[in-house]
């Protein structure tokens, strides 16, 4: 019941130290003074009275860590035999989850250095195409980009009224190569 673990963690943050027990938070501290920059774009045609397209890049940008920067870190081979929890106040002997992890694997903390981060870019098409004055379909397909991975979505949808107040909702998404994603909903007028 015991397990080596060999651990090569860095762990960053910045901006929490003055949510940190005993630190006294003002107002000018809930943004913490890192800054950075980011823009959206994005643009719709109606090719046909019945089909549109769209296409929207979001989130381009960076983010520059510079103030109340801690870093966390754990590198070597420890002896694991497990954690012990409290359900009901999250404690044991005083001792947090976090506690017990940063003794299990020595986690030392110590201030960190400036960085800079680039934010998550989202990339989306699409498209609506209205069969009927009662029936239309969508299509969208969303990449998320981050450090380097690709990360792929896409979804299908159907929108139908029924009569003079039901409406019919029914989706397919695939989300990060899982394809069994359905989803349906139903809308009624009572005005």
């Amino acid at each position: 019941d015991r397990m080596l673990v060999t651990t090569d963690v860095l762990i960053r943050s910045a901006g929490v130290a003055p949510f940190e027990d005993g630190v006294d938070f003002t107002p000018g501290q809930l943004f913490g003074g890192n800054t950075g920059f980011t823009f959206d774009l994005g643009a719709s045609y109606r090719v046909t009275p019945k089909l549109e397209v769209m296409a929207s890049v979001l989130d381009l940008g960076t983010i520059h860590f510079t103030k109340d920067l801690r870093d966390r870190s754990s590198k070597g081979t420890y002896e694991f035999t497990g954690l012990e929890f409290n359900a009901v106040d999250g404690d044991v002997n005083d001792q947090t989850i976090g506690d017990q992890l940063d003794s299990t694997f020595g986690f030392t903390e110590t201030d960190g250095i400036a960085y800079s981060r680039a934010l998550t870019n989202r990339y989306f098409i699409g498209a609506s195409y209205e069969l009927t004055k009662n029936h239309a379909f969508q299509g969208t397909y969303n990449l998320n980009r981050w450090d380097g991975l690709n990360f792929h979505n896409a979804s299908l949808g159907y929108v139908g009224t029924y009569g003079k107040g039901f409406q019919l909702m029914l989706n397919w998404n695939m989300i990060n190569s899982t394809f069994m994603n359905f989803g349906g909903g139903f809308g009624l007028d009572m005005g």
